[in-house]
């Protein structure tokens, strides 16, 4: 009778044990994916990869953490710490999932984003930089201006009561507060080009900012954002547009 007993003990103890090592080996491959991206020991794509199998490793110790728990509900058996810090840590790994799949699933499959979906501001210095993108920077037209008029229908140039010279220097150095990297600005055509990278995975967002006037002489901002690499950029880019609006008029 003693013997069962001790061997129920063992099996229930190694099962939440495995639910640990799953959350701890998933933390792993997540950071190691992260960390690969941003120092560039790989392409930021390969990164994203190596952190969408840890996310599965952790979503995979979620469940095993469950069924360790309820497998040591039983009279306080040994091992129910160890699913519950499996459960905790695997629940703190998949937070980027909850952000990430509503994210892919609410906006559209486009990684280009631009004020004037007519006549987008274009890349001229940045091209140079580009030559090894998966997207090149030929606008796609119609088909991904109507995505983007359903997804996000506020975005639209921006007119402020100023000289094109006094809107330049103003977004010259809105952009460089947010942290861009300006690769070219010409006050002479109003036209300023600059590079941002998202923050986990270091992903190169090419950016085009365009300044002219409206019909009343008034200085009109068109912004141009697109992604050097995927197909949707999980609304990045028009994040970054509206963020960059917000912070113009407010300077």
């Amino acid at each position: 009778m003693n013997g069962n007993p001790r061997r129920e003990d063992r099996r229930y103890s190694v099962m939440a044990g495995v639910a640990f090592v799953f959350a701890l080996i998933a933390m792993l491959v997540i950071v190691a994916g992260v960390f690969s991206a941003r120092m560039g020991i790989v392409a930021q794509l390969t990164g994203f990869g190596i952190f969408a199998i840890g996310q599965v490793l952790a979503l995979a110790a979620l469940l095993v953490s469950l069924v360790g728990l309820m497998r040591t509900r039983r009279g306080g058996r040994a091992g129910r710490g160890r699913a519950v810090a499996g459960l905790t840590l695997s629940v703190i790994l998949l937070l980027p999932l909850a952000f990430f799949l509503p994210a892919a699933l609410r906006v559209p499959p486009i990684h280009d984003i631009t004020t004037d979906t007519q006549d987008p501001p274009q890349f001229d210095a940045l091209a140079a930089l580009r030559t090894e993108a998966e997207n090149d920077l030929t606008y796609a037209g119609p088909p991904v201006a109507n995505l983007q008029q359903e997804a996000y229908p506020d975005i639209a140039p921006l007119v402020l009561p100023l000289s094109p010279a006094q809107a330049f220097k103003k977004a010259t150095s809105v952009a460089a507060e947010l942290g861009w990297q300006i690769v070219s600005a010409d006050p002479e055509t109003g036209h300023i080009e600059a590079v941002d990278e998202t923050l986990l995975f270091g992903f190169k967002d090419d950016i085009a900012i365009r300044i002219t006037t409206d019909e009343t002489g008034a200085a009109k901002i068109d912004i141009r954002s697109a992604s050097r690499v995927g197909e949707s950029d999980l609304g990045a880019n028009a994040r970054r547009i509206k963020q960059f609006m917000q912070a113009l008029q407010d300077s």
